[in-house]
């Protein structure tokens, strides 16, 4: 049976097929500490164990990462990773921004009050959508929340652009965030006797698609202003389908009772690093 399955082995080396990638590979000794991660909760993880979060999978997982600093806090805005991005070389000591070749990157949610929007959706009366309610002045909670993705917009292709003037030599990867309810056309019960309606999921999943929207065209619009493609856009959305509140399968967000409801479980953090493994930062 042992040489059976040594037989196998060597044949399935041999014709080069590869196998998935997990964390348990092995990787070289000796790696330049080349990988820097930056943004928001999604990236410091929030919910999870450290070495659940994206950014240590990775490095776990790649032969040619090594993470430098994870300087992602949660509640993070465009201008709180500006921030990271400057402290890093003196918040590690040794630390090379001239090494770094890999950055991931996720913002927007904080910038538009991702989580305060949930929050006002919740267990709101059928009759009162929370898209159309008069937040004053006439002013409706949707006109609000779209004004805020075309500013985040209009200043995330700047932030990328400092980035890579800061770190020439990396590749910039910039992460979108995943609809929070699935697709059925009813109201959804969340547990702890929260629910949102059919009505307002659908416009809630519909902001999250609009900001990975504004996300995708700031990429595209910093790749102009620096002349080349040094920043690329991780599409995370699709690889949520099925796994969100109220879909039939488990989903990979925690829960309104959890620690940090609405953010990604263990397996939601996997599904953050396939993403960025499979576009480039490996």
């Amino acid at each position: 049976m042992r040489r059976r399955l040594a037989i196998v082995l060597a044949a399935a080396v041999a014709l080069g097929l590869a196998t998935p990638w997990t964390a348990a590979q092995a990787k070289p000794l000796v790696v330049t500490q080349n990988y820097l991660a930056v943004g928001d909760s999604i990236t410091a993880g929030a919910g999870v164990s450290s070495i659940e979060a994206f950014p240590s999978r990775l490095d776990a997982a790649s032969k040619r990462l090594a993470l430098a600093g994870n300087m992602s806090v949660s509640n993070a805005t465009i201008d709180g990773v500006r921030a990271q991005l400057t402290a890093f070389p003196t918040t590690f000591p040794g630390a090379s921004p001239e090494a770094v070749t890999k950055i991931t990157l996720t913002v927007g949610a904080n910038d538009i009050q991702w989580g305060e929007i949930l929050l006002f959706c919740l267990d709101r009366p059928l009759a009162f959508p929370c898209a159309s309610q008069d937040v004053g002045g006439g002013v409706t909670f949707k006109t609000l929340v779209d004004a805020r993705i075309v500013a985040f917009s209009a200043q995330l292709p700047l932030l990328l652009t400092e980035a890579h003037g800061q770190y020439g030599n990396a590749k910039i990867y910039v992460a979108g965030y995943y609809e929070l309810f699935g697709t059925r056309k009813q109201t959804c019960r969340l547990g702890g006797g929260h629910f949102i309606t059919a009505a307002d999921k659908a416009w809630y999943n519909a902001t999250t698609l609009s900001l990975n929207s504004a996300i995708k065209t700031a990429v595209a619009d910093a790749n102009a202003l620096i002349g080349h493609r040094a920043v690329k856009y991780v599409n995370v959305a699709s690889r949520f389908n099925g796994h969100g509140f109220c879909d039939s399968a488990t989903p990979w967000i925690i829960g309104p009772e959890g620690a940090a409801p609405g953010h990604p479980t263990a397996k939601g953090q996997k599904a953050y690093a396939d993403a960025f493994h499979a576009a480039g930062a490996r």
